[in-house]
């Protein structure tokens, strides 16, 4: 059995699930509007995606979480007992339910584990999930040239992935 301590597996409080509710994914949808002129005209960047930004704060808020800085590489938050945590998000625009969390070309390390979420296109969070970075490791095959943990429903059944939150239509 491994020394890391367990992940924050138990779901979060009625009140911080509020957060889940407010009007989160109404100003983003607004934000995404406004940015796509932004972008055409050249005046912010393409690429520097809301949903990793608004994942990261969420599970902070959610789990009690310190988020990292803005320049620390491998991990995004870590809590009280120094247990670094990656913060994946993944936005489904076409109902699918299958999909994957990447991570480049390069072996993910220097967090113990990955929270990936799943969140529909109108911002509402479906799922939150847990993986020991082991569990992320020993998903790549061979033959596979980048890192990614793969969202099935092969992994969902798997009891090494703790599902720290669904969505009552999830």
């Amino acid at each position: 059995m491994s020394d890391v301590p367990p992940p924050p597996c138990e779901p979060p409080s009625h009140e911080r699930q509020q957060l889940l509710n407010k009007r989160v994914p109404e100003l983003t949808r607004i934000y995404r509007e406004a940015r796509r002129p932004l972008e055409t005209l050249g005046v912010l960047e393409v690429g520097h995606f809301l949903e990793g930004e608004y994942a990261e704060w969420l599970v902070c808020k959610l789990f009690g979480l310190k988020r990292a800085t803005r320049n620390t590489r491998d991990y995004d938050a870590e809590d009280t007992r120094g247990t670094r945590y990656q913060i994946k998000a993944r936005v489904l625009r076409d109902g699918s339910k299958n999909t994957s969390w990447d991570f480049g070309k390069r072996e993910p390390t220097g967090f113990n584990y990955m929270i990936g979420l799943i969140i529909e296109a109108d911002w509402t969070v479906q799922l939150i999930i847990c993986v020991d970075r082991p569990t992320v490791i020993a998903q790549k095959k061979p033959e596979q040239k980048d890192w990614r943990f793969r969202w099935s429903s092969k992994t969902a059944a798997d009891r090494r992935v703790v599902n720290l939150y669904r969505a009552a239509n999830g």
